[in-house]
């Protein structure tokens, strides 16, 4: 990922038993977990800086994916987006 400080990248590994482990999230310790909610992949960490979460679905017939990405600056600040990738 590229951020006005340079370049970021980072590997996680989840179980989506919703079983919170702890993982290096760029350059921070964080608790992460992952579930399922009925049809939705939910994704989560948390650190001293805030909280992210991503909310991934994918459509009946396969051709939508949507991930609805929170998250927090951990002053209270949250923002919400949505990605919607279609499959051509």
């Amino acid at each position: 990922m590229s951020t006005p400080n340079g370049d970021r990248s980072f590997q996680a590994k989840y179980t989506t038993d919703g079983k919170e482990t702890e993982q290096e999230v760029m350059g921070r310790t964080a608790k992460t977990k992952a579930k399922w909610e009925g049809d939705a992949l939910v994704v989560e960490w948390y650190s001293e800086g805030g909280f992210f979460k991503r909310k991934i679905t994918l459509s009946a017939d396969g051709k939508t994916m949507t991930k609805v990405v929170t998250q927090s600056n951990g002053g209270g600040e949250q923002s919400e987006d949505t990605v919607v990738f279609e499959k051509q």
